[in-house]
């Protein structure tokens, strides 16, 4: 006799949920099989069997438990999962005696992807069973089970889960509990894996079960329980069943909670130094499994007041939970961050199981702590990154003290290094920290580092616009008082490109443009709202900036001179004029940054600052080629920011006095542009209107 495999490993599947269905058929199958005297025999040799039990059967139960569609299944659906269930359970009741006839793997010793499977159909919070929380009793059920059988004796017949008190009432009274408890109980050896399987089943369901009746038996497990985590060997923590410890504990804890409240206390204690050994254990998995746990105990403390039934094992965790204060005091006392700090801190994962540490620990940290943390990149220089983001993600729960220290060490660290690279990721480290800082007075003391950083004497390029691009994602990034922070670093990039300083000058220039750009309050859009635009207005006003890149243009052709006689070579496009920035870049920011105003901001470009910029690009005996061509350009794309007295001020003074042989391509089309504008605007020819006057002057030229 051989078991169909169910499709239900697929990404499209049907609900198998009548008795005459795939997994009913399957269920009735295996169970008749195991009835069999040869049945475990039948069922080790065959493939199909072996598949249905170990994958397909608790697949399909996990999805018509567990599945997000389950609460909109209809109620015969909904009744025809209890069916399955209850064959599922007669299974069960025929699979568990034959457990004891040999211990080990496979099939015929304990079922743990079957108890598996139980667990969870038990599991108060899974989604059926929340789904179906209000439905009553059926009278039936006791008709189903021996009535002579006082194995498990279900007293709270009126609980508000009346199908899963039938499905654990079915269980109890086919002896089940029994044959669970008779099989810690009877067998030696059981692996830390089986004895999960085994518990979880009785842990999920202590919620509903009859306290009276598997009081004593409850005591026989924990005592199993208690005894097999004592003696764990060295070798079984580094085993990869460790995995299993997270559900060990709980089913334990669960158990104690509602039959054996005194011995909480005790699996805490017992849980506790069982991570503990983990963690010191020299294997990598072992210590990893332990920072899971830690993990584990840190989110089930933090969701503590969560009762959300959604969130499947929520309640329960939080019912057996270790207190936060408890928590606590057991990291300090065996010092677990620094047992934690002596593991692979090169590994990533490893390096974001010990974050939620710090992170749990950092109204606590202290500056030994701290200090540990730091100078643990002199021992892995390899892992910077790693224990720079463990650094950033405790800035953020660290006193105001600490955090000055922690500042402190960071320029101590910066003003001993003379590694570029080592310098970037300080930057880096110190950007994190902005990002995640909670407190107004940190946030500004990090802005306030950055913008120090990037006015150091001598400092790289690359090194200046890391400070200033890392600055710049703080301010975008945070909510707290962003504007007041942005207005603040526009004044000073103002004032720096008032000063004049050469090395100053341009960084603050690129830097104004970017901060004025994130003024825009919706981070997507690749324009500006109408409130935008008043704040670009406002600056300019306060500030007078489009009138200061007119001066500072003229500043920057009076450092090519200098540059040009102290050099004896003539300056080109390409010529760096700060050590860092090259002519090119002088000129394409100064341009770009006004007209940005004044295409974002509504503004209109006077003839003063219009004749300004023209006399320094064009007019000057020193003006390159390029500057001469850009500043066409740039004419032309704000030919619109121009009133039209402006623009034949503009047209009549400049472009018409231009000497016929120097105009070039980009200057005669800059020529037409304004000719028709202008003419279009004094209603003499159409818009748009080409002539061929126009054209015919260019030929002439």
């Amino acid at each position: 006799m051989s078991i169909q495999v169910l499709p239900t490993l697929q990404d499209n599947w049907s609900i198998p949920y009548k008795r005459e269905e795939s997994l009913g058929k399957c269920l009735i199958a295996m169970t008749r099989i195991l009835t069999d005297g040869s049945g475990i025999k039948t069922i080790e040799e065959d493939a199909d069997c072996q598949k249905f039990l170990n994958c397909v059967m608790p697949e399909a139960f996990k999805k018509l438990l567990t599945s997000n569609a389950t609460a909109k299944w209809h109620s015969e659906i909904q009744e025809g999962i209890f069916n399955m269930v209850e064959l599922f359970i007669d299974m069960c009741l025929v699979r568990l005696p034959q457990s004891s006839s040999s211990s080990g793997g496979g099939v015929s010793g304990i079922p743990v992807s079957m108890l598996n499977t139980l667990a969870l159909a038990f599991d108060i919070e899974n989604d059926w069973n929340y789904k179906n929380r209000n439905q009553t009793r059926w009278e039936s059920v006791s008709s189903r089970a021996s009535s002579n059988n006082e194995e498990f004796t279900d007293t709270s017949t009126t609980h508000d889960y009346g199908w899963l008190c039938d499905l654990i009432h079915r269980f109890g009274h086919g002896g089940g509990f029994k044959m669970i408890t008779d099989s810690i109980d009877t067998m030696k050896d059981l692996s830390g894996k089986e004895l999960t399987a085994l518990l979880k089943p009785l842990a999920y369901c202590a919620v509903i079960a009859d306290k009276v009746t598997l009081d004593g038996s409850m005591n026989q497990c924990l005592d199993a329980a208690f005894v097999h985590i004592q003696r764990l060997q060295e070798t079984e923590l580094k085993a990869k069943e460790m995995a299993c410890m997270s559900d060990l504990f709980n089913a334990v804890k669960l158990i104690a909670h509602y039959f054996r409240p005194d011995m909480e206390n005790h699996c805490d204690s017992l849980q506790l130094k069982t991570i503990m050994r983990m963690l010191k254990t020299p294997s990598f998995a072992t210590r990893m499994s332990g920072l899971k746990e830690v993990s584990r105990l840190i989110e089930e403390t933090q969701s503590g007041s969560s009762h959300s039934y959604l969130n499947h094992r929520r309640k329960s965790a939080a019912a057996v939970s270790i207190s936060s204060q408890q928590l606590t005091s057991w990291m300090s006392d065996n010092q677990v961050l620094s047992v934690a700090l002596e593991g692979n801190i090169d590994h990533v994962q490893y390096s974001d199981r010990l974050k939620a540490i710090v992170d749990f620990l950092g109204p606590n940290l202290g500056k030994e702590d701290l200090d540990r943390i730091w100078y643990l990149q002199d021992r892995h220089s390899s892992s910077m990154e790693n224990i720079h983001a463990i650094i950033s993600s405790a800035s953020s729960k660290i006193s105001w003290e600490l955090y000055l220290h922690l500042t402190s060490q960071i320029k101590a660290k910066w003003e001993s290094s003379s590694n570029e690279r080592t310098r970037e990721k300080l930057l880096c480290l110190i950007g994190q920290i902005g990002r995640e800082a909670k407190q107004g007075k940190s946030i500004e003391a990090t802005l306030q580092v950055l913008w120090e950083v990037s006015h150091l004497k001598p400092l790289p390029r690359h090194l200046l616009e890391r400070a200033l691009s890392e600055q710049l994602a703080i301010i975008t990034e945070i909510n707290l008082n962003r504007d007041t922070h942005r207005r603040k670093y526009v004044q000073l990039c103002v004032e720096d490109i008032q000063d004049g300083q050469k090395e100053h000058v341009l960084p603050a220039v690129i830097h104004l443009r970017q901060l004025c750009q994130s003024f825009t309050k919706t981070s997507s859009s690749s324009y500006f709202q109408k409130n935008d635009r008043a704040i670009l207005s406002e600056l300019n006003s306060k500030h007078e900036i489009v009138r200061l890149l007119s001066n500072s243009l003229s500043k920057c052709r009076q450092w090519d001179i200098e540059a040009s006689v102290k050099s004896g070579v003539s300056t080109q496009a390409d010529s760096i004029i700060d050590d860092r920035y090259s002519h090119e870049e002088y000129i394409n920011e100064h341009l770009a940054l006004m007209k940005f105003f004044l295409k974002e901001g509504n503004l209109y470009l006077s003839k003063g600052r219009a004749k300004e910029v023209w006399e320094t690009l064009v007019d000057s005996p020193r003006a390159l080629v390029f500057d001469k061509e850009k500043c066409y350009d740039w004419f032309r794309e704000c030919m619109t920011d121009l009133v039209n007295d402006t623009q034949k001020d503009f047209f009549n003074q400049k472009l018409l006095a231009r000497p016929p042989a120097t105009v070039s391509s980009s200057a005669f089309q800059c020529f037409k542009d304004y000719f028709e504008s202008i003419n279009a605007s004094d209603g003499k020819i159409r818009k748009n209107f080409s002539t061929n006057l126009v054209n015919l002057y260019f030929v002439i030229l």
